[in-house]
């Protein structure tokens, strides 16, 4: 389509009396009016014809879904004021949308609607459980049914109708994902048995630094993603569990903006202030800044959080086609009280009599993060649907913690204190640069991605120390705990210290062959290098330690097949490698750690991509673990490992997201999961469970109804997680074990106009005590938080 001064006719549709084109689906992001319509046309073999000037400056939200072409541009000229008018020649031209005279009655007819779901990703102000695009799994934009893994999407609907104000509390309900405490401010994911050790933002792979790294506040984020199994063709390396991709909130096309405050249990007060929109009167530089602020006390004794959260960031059209993106955002998260261990078990590993509110550390202790993230992006368009990006990010964390854990249990069933003060500042820089579009071969379209990219972490762990010999002797006696221990003193020996150097990049691509019109081959991989250097500067263990991997390939290989316009079927392949620092009895570093995710699966999209459900089985193996070997095998080294080591997981994921009707939103997510040693013939582990303190089941739901009729303001919701049983067996301990335990949680909403808004949720319904991980018995856990509520208001304008 020409638009330019006059009338401009689209070359693929100039025939007299064309047939009317059949509905297609479409996928064409927001942007400029003109560029979206000149590539609607071009897909849908229709002539449209317009007036430059009526065009000029505008933006559409744009066009997912399928659509008849009279739908289509009527979704595209929303909100812009103008209309197509289609001509007898089934041509279409643009005019300014007629007004009502005066008198006419204004009310519009009843419509129907029926909303795709947004195949940019976006979620924000969908109303929706699902998603539309995604690129966590490939760097191909790819619907959840598209993808040939198990995903998830946690929707910012869902954030906020659950109340979830924290990275945790999203990833608590989501299939798959377990939240290990192994402190009051620091928390272990995992997923199919296994650890997560990165996780993503806006596709730009992070190392989880949970020590320093701030998880405490989801407003900057409009949706979590998730993919299980293997990842490492985007994150080079890793363990074979999870990708999780943070997504921030994008600037807005028109001026909106919005002010919460909420009121909860224990003098929990958090206000968050979102505003957004155009810049100029073109619409050409958009910006939106959040800022959240929360004071609050916990359950626990003398525990509260400080936390506040500036986020900031701009979008220009540098020409139609040009986009740049730039941002940053600085977080502090103080948390006086926060304690470094969990609470001890009895030395049988029965749990003790305790109080939620108990603690076993002083209050003094504290444990504050910084995290200030500067990111962006550059991407240009080409007009055959190509497009290049380059993204960066840096990221400078800091911890500033002082607190005690407990060591050495006595015959009468007390614990010595061990006490520790430690300042690290973290650095992390991530670079992506991508090429991705589709291309013919053999008479048929097929998509390709091909990019590079580069992670480096700097970590300057340090000073770290303890009081002065002999200036510390107090104990926590379990049955008998009095908080009245004194802070040590200025006298501390900063005895510890190091320095960490890893840099990691690779080059990677993926293509999607279009074998048939309902099989497709995905055919990938990446080429990776990795290089770890430290130096313990004071300490037990002085020295250097330098380790790499070199030209480490990754495989991605996945067939999918069409077999309605509902279902795909699926199998795939995918893999990871970790680095690992163990000598074999040559002196030589064994090889990385090979991780390889097998699954075969069922995707289902109903009504319009509004509702989406699959079911996967999967089997990962993960190969050359380190087995540690006697002495006898490595007469010229203190220690000596083979790769010999293998642990296999087995299990199955069901799950279903959306919106069941217009009203009825809905989330449900199961899984079972077995991970054990395979091969272990050094420690005698072979056919032992591996990762027992996950558990084999788990359940999560998610739920929300909005009242019809006279209640049509009302809404009201539930969710729930479900575990099974957990156990935690360390040689020389005792094994300590919980029973499964489910968590219910309800909520209601009223909003008395279109503007205001407000909420109540209430947490742990039926005050059901339980621990969020087990460790051993030292060092069990922590408490779950005790039945809770927080009363939300919102305005919007």
């Amino acid at each position: 389509m020409a638009l330019a001064t006059g009338y401009g006719t689209h070359a693929a549709a100039q025939t007299t009396g064309q047939a009317p084109s059949s509905p297609q689906t479409y996928d064409i992001p927001a942007g400029p009016l003109a560029q979206a319509l000149a590539r609607f046309a071009a897909s849908a073999g229709v002539s449209v014809q317009a007036d430059a000037r009526l065009v000029e400056g505008l933006r559409t939200t744009g066009l997912s879904g399928t659509h008849s072409a009279a739908s289509g541009l009527a979704g595209l000229l929303a909100g812009s004021g103008l209309e197509a008018v289609e001509r007898a020649n089934g041509t279409y031209v643009l005019r300014v949308a007629p007004r009502p005279a005066p008198g006419e009655d204004t009310r519009l007819a009843p419509v129907t609607v029926s909303a795709a779901a947004d195949r940019s990703g976006t979620t924000e102000g969908s109303g929706s459980y699902t998603s539309g695009a995604m690129n966590t799994a490939t760097p191909l934009s790819l619907s959840m049914r598209e993808t040939p893994q198990s995903v998830s999407v946690v929707t910012r609907d869902r954030i906020e109708d659950g109340g979830m104000t924290t990275v945790e509390d999203a990833l608590a309900y989501t299939t798959g994902l377990t939240i290990l405490a192994t402190a009051g401010e620091r928390s272990t994911y995992s997923a199919r048995g296994f650890g997560v050790t990165n996780i993503m933002v806006d596709g730009l792979a992070l190392g989880h630094d949970s020590d320093t790294l701030g998880s405490a506040s989801l407003a900057m984020y409009d949706r979590m993603e998730v993919v299980r199994g293997a990842t490492g063709l985007l994150e080079g390396s890793g363990n074979p569990s999870a990708s999780i991709n943070l997504l921030r909130k994008r600037p807005t096309d028109t001026l909106q903006a919005s002010v919460s405050a909420s009121v909860g249990r224990w003098d929990n007060y958090l206000g968050t202030l979102d505003i957004g929109g155009p810049l100029n009167e073109a619409g050409s530089l958009r910006a939106r800044a959040v800022v959240s602020l929360q004071d609050s006390d916990t359950f626990t004794k003398d525990y509260s959080h400080e936390r506040r959260l500036f986020y900031g960031i701009l979008e220009a059209d540098l020409s139609d086609r040009t986009l740049l993106t730039l941002g940053a955002y600085h977080n502090t998260e103080d948390n006086p009280g926060a304690d470094w261990n969990g609470l001890p078990t009895r030395s049988d590993g029965s749990f003790y009599d305790f109080k939620r509110s108990v603690r076993a550390s002083p209050s003094w202790s504290y444990w504050n993060k910084e995290n200030t993230n500067v990111f962006g992006e550059l991407k240009h368009s080409f007009a055959n649907d190509w497009s290049v990006s380059l993204k960066g990010s840096y990221l400078d964390s800091k911890l500033d913690m002082l607190g005690t854990s407990l060591i050495a249990r006595s015959a009468a069933d007390t614990f010595t204190y061990n006490v520790g003060k430690y300042d690290y500042h973290h650095k992390q820089t991530s670079v992506d640069l991508r090429a991705s579009g589709p291309f013919a071969l053999f008479g048929r379209e097929h998509q390709l991605a091909i990019g590079a990219n580069y992670r480096r972490k700097d970590y300057d762990d340090g000073p770290g120390g303890w009081p002065n010999a002999g200036s510390y002797n107090y104990s926590f006696d379990p049955s008998n705990w009095q908080n009245t221990i004194d802070p040590p003193g200025p006298g501390i020996d900063y005895v510890w210290s190091r320095d960490v150097e890893e840099v990691e990049y690779g080059a990677y691509a993926t293509a999607k062959f279009s074998l048939g019109d309902p099989l497709n081959l995905f055919v990938g991989g990446r080429l990776s290098w990795f290089e770890l250097e430290q130096t313990i500067k004071s300490g037990t263990f002085l020295g250097n330690t330098a380790y790499d991997a070199s030209s480490e390939f990754t495989p991605y290989l996945a067939l999918s097949y069409d077999v309605d316009h509902h279902h795909t079927v699926y199998g795939s392949v995918t893999g990871i490698f970790n680095p690992q620092n163990y000598a074999s009895t040559s002196g030589s570093l064994l090889d990385p750690v090979e991780g390889t995710n097998y699954e075969l699966g069922i995707k289902g999209e109903y009504l319009q991509g509004r509702l989406n459900a699959s079911a996967a089985l999967f089997q990962i193996n993960q190969e050359n673990l380190p087995e540690s070997l006697p002495a006898t095998s490595c007469p010229t080294l203190p220690s000596c490992y083979a790769a010999a080591g293998e642990v296999r997981s087995r299990g199955i994921e069901l799950e279903l997201s959306g919106n069941l009707t217009d009203n009825w939103r809905a989330f449900a997510g199961y899984t079972y999961q077995q991970a054990e040693y395979v091969e272990d013939s050094m420690n005698g582990n072979s056919g032992d469970d591996f990762s027992t303190n996950i558990p084999h089941r788990l359940l999560t739901l998610s739920t929300l109804y909005k009242l019809p009729g006279r209640f049509q303001n009302w809404r009201i919701g539930a969710s729930a997680r479900i575990q099974s049983k957990t156990k935690r067996t360390i040689a020389g301990y005792a094994t300590v074990r919980q029973s499964g335990y489910g968590i219910v949680n309800l909520m209601a909403g009223y909003s008395p106009t279109k503007n205001l808004d407000f909420q109540l949720n209430i947490n742990n319904v039926f005050d059901k005590e339980y621990y969020r991980s087990v460790g051993y018995p030292d060092n069990a856990s922590l408490f779950g938080e005790p039945r809770n509520f927080v009363l939300t208001a919102k305005y919007s304008f």
